[in-house]
């Protein structure tokens, strides 16, 4: 989940086109393109750090990022009133997050699910959520029917800008790894 959410941190920067990646002798190094600070609080603090340190690959920054990018998001979410915290549990207590509008949680997969089913093209927002879905295996959520599932996530991904592609392809390569690391 870390790995998938790191990519979406990223992903909201070049999106929003506050960052690109750029290719430094066959290493993909994300860099920053537009420095002003975007709106969101957790994209304004990634933001500072690839400022900070540059050079690093996106496999090196997907690496770091997934390491508190469940809490940062979390805390993101939380901020924004999206869901709140409860704690469950009577013996062992533990935290879920509850979305705040149980449909407005769903507008998500709605949306997305419908454009599945008119094969239409997404915006970029939509386009990279359905590329780290698929990376992540939560494009079964997102897409329900899967009778155009599959191929639509293909011929969304085949349509996805270069640098995108070149994301999700990082994101897929470091869960393969982190897979093989963890069957070892």
């Amino acid at each position: 989940m870390g790995v998938g959410l790191a990519g979406a941190m990223l992903g909201e920067l070049l999106v929003h086109k506050h960052i690109r990646i750029e290719d430094h002798a066959g290493v993909l190094v994300p860099a920053v393109r537009d420095p002003r600070p975007p709106a969101c609080p957790l994209a304004h603090e990634v933001l500072d750090q690839l400022q900070h340190a540059t050079g690093q690959s996106i496999r090196d920054w997907l690496d770091f990022l997934a390491l508190d990018a469940c809490s940062r998001v979390e805390k993101r979410l939380v901020r924004a009133d999206v869901v709140r915290e409860v704690e469950t549990g009577l013996l062992r207590r533990h935290r879920v997050y509850q979305p705040f509008d149980p449909n407005e949680s769903y507008l998500v997969t709605i949306r997305v699910s419908g454009l599945a089913n008119r094969w239409e093209q997404p915006a970029p927002s939509d386009a990279l959520l359905l590329g780290l879905a698929a990376e992540t295996a939560l494009h079964r959520v997102l897409i329900q029917d899967v009778r155009h599932r599959d191929a639509y996530l293909g011929w969304v991904r085949a349509n996805l800008p270069p640098a995108m592609t070149c994301l999700i392809d990082e994101v897929r390569a470091l869960i393969g790894a982190v897979a093989l690391n963890r069957a070892r």
